[in-house]
């Protein structure tokens, strides 16, 4: 049986609304007054241009510049023309989502914990790293030295070593607008670290390691390379990127210092990605040969470093730098392919002498 609807048709040229009939056909509807001579095939094209108020009323909308348009308010009419054509539903996902009951809601839920964690671990932390690449030279000084004075205190500075690693230092070009500051502890871990600002903590226990002075000024170039490219900074700021974007968005310098004070011993564990860490040895390795200092001794701290890690849980400088077979080879290679000229600094010899001894004594 045929079901027949009744509907108000709009012409577009007059206001008046004229009465029709509504049946359906294959791919279209068909609207007719025998009376007035209306004689109309909607087709499928033209309804996808339909919309739903409620679930009792439809406007399918024939012609937008002349406002022509097809009003049936029937709810038997929209749910049959739901049924007749199901891929043209007037609404927009959510929408649909909202009608399909609790496994709609689920879905939309599900959607929007993707989007939130989407937004949390890809495009804040995006941001929070990229914020870090506009904070003036003289505030992230500033910070370092707040960040310095919390946390040294949590050390005991080994001061003769901290005084023979800056002579030995003295006439090295680290190529820094930093105003660099190093520092050693008494510690029995083989570790190093960046503090942004220009403060760079060793360990002692990373120094006993070392044969010659090349390889500790290997390790302290890649140190200043991470300083001067900002690698600690932005490391940092993409780690607690969701507390420091919103106090960046609220112009609230005060707080991102807090919150980066708040995590302090992350400094000492701070793993950084590959390509900074490549950044940091390409760019230590070009200190290396600005100095006429053998680059060398960066790959043999790191194959002694890599050796005593299998064994040792005590190596903290492979688990914020890790070292891998291709990562020395990389380096080494690095090496071969660049021109470089070693010059011996007695004056740094006897100066290492003096530093080994006070690690032996």
């Amino acid at each position: 049986m045929t079901l027949v609807f009744e509907g108000n048709y709009y012409d577009g040229i007059n206001a008046v609304n004229c009465f029709v009939n509504v049946v359906f056909n294959e791919d279209s509807l068909k609207i007719y007054n025998c009376k007035k001579s209306i004689n109309k095939i909607i087709n499928h094209k033209e309804l996808s241009k339909t919309e739903f108020i409620g679930n009792n009323r439809i406007l399918i909308r024939l012609n937008k510049d002349t406002g022509e348009l097809l009003d049936i308010t029937s709810e038997e009419f929209v749910a049959a023309f739901k049924k007749k054509f199901p891929s043209i539903s007037g609404k927009n996902f959510l929408e649909k989502l909202a009608d399909s009951g609790w496994k709609g809601l689920a879905a939309m839920v599900a959607l929007l914990i993707v989007a939130v964690a989407g937004l949390y671990f890809f495009v804040v932390p995006f941001f929070g790293e990229l914020s870090a690449r506009f904070i003036p030279m003289k505030y992230e000084e500033q910070l370092g030295e707040t960040i310095y004075g919390n946390m040294i205190q949590t050390y005991t500075i080994d001061t003769t070593k901290t005084e023979l690693v800056n002579e030995l230092i003295k006439d090295v070009d680290f190529q820094s607008p930093y105003n660099l500051k190093m520092v050693v502890v008494d510690f029995d871990q083989k570790n190093a670290f960046a503090i942004p600002g220009g403060y760079i903590i060793i360990y002692s226990g990373i120094i006993d390691e070392m044969k010659d002075y090349p390889e500790l000024i290997g390790l302290l170039a890649h140190e200043v390379s991470h300083v001067n490219h900002r690698h600690s900074l932005r490391s940092i700021f993409r780690s607690l990127s969701g507390y420091i974007f919103i106090s960046i968005i609220l112009n609230d310098i005060n707080g991102v210092a807090a919150i980066i004070l708040d995590n302090l011993n992350s400094f000492k564990h701070l793993s950084f990605s590959r390509s900074l860490e490549q950044e940091a040895d390409e760019e230590g390795l070009k200190i290396l040969y600005h100095n006429k200092i053998d680059p060398n001794g960066m790959v043999k701290l790191f194959e002694v470093l890599m050796k005593d890690g299998k064994n040792s849980n005590e190596l903290e400088f492979l688990s914020s730098h890790p070292l891998t077979t291709n990562r020395i080879e990389y380096i080494q290679s690095q090496i071969k392919e660049s021109k470089y000229h070693i010059k011996q600094n007695k004056k740094m010899d006897t100066t290492w002498a003096k530093l080994k001894t006070t690690s032996t004594n």
